[in-house]
């Protein structure tokens, strides 16, 4: 599956947005009972299904940048690893999913340092492994720590 190109985006998008969106549903019990509403008339309820929202765009921020750099990958092939790449498309992904969880929750007394951080955390975690599990042979040690897993480059 990895060195086919259609295959491999299409089930990078899938393993990203459900890491992304699976960790981030149970989390949000977590986030949202740590929070106060600054609006006396705001509920947690609403905050929390403001934050599932945020959550579920950052899902899909981490499978569209999956997808692109797969998309990249299978582009081209050769000794350049597209590391370049996969870090920019990984900060895009964070930087996405954290201003998400910055604007689409209402504000809280604690500030919207929680929500952003945790929606950062699961569009890094869902774009990793997408892109982990799903490079091309040629480019499977581009994601950092995959020559743990992969064990070294026999080429």
């Amino acid at each position: 599956m990895r060195n086919h190109p259609v295959a491999s985006v299409l089930a990078a998008c899938v393993i990203a947005a459900a890491i992304t969106g699976l960790i981030g549903l149970a989390v949000v019990s977590y986030v949202s009972n740590s929070v106060t509403p600054q609006d006396p008339n705001l509920t947690v309820d609403v905050w929390r299904a403001a934050y599932q929202r945020s959550v579920g765009w950052s899902a899909l921020a981490a499978a569209v940048c999956s997808a692109w750099w797969l998309l990249v990958a299978h582009s081209g092939r050769g000794l350049d690893t597209k590391a370049g790449q996969w870090y920019t498309l990984c900060c895009l992904a964070i930087l996405v999913a954290a201003i998400l969880g910055w604007l689409l929750p209402p504000s809280e007394r604690e500030g919207p340092l929680k929500p952003m951080l945790v929606n950062a955390g699961l569009a890094l975690i869902g774009y990793w492994v997408a892109t982990f599990f799903t490079a091309p042979d040629h480019y499977r040690f581009t994601p950092p720590l995959a020559r743990l897993v992969w064990g070294k480059s026999h080429t």
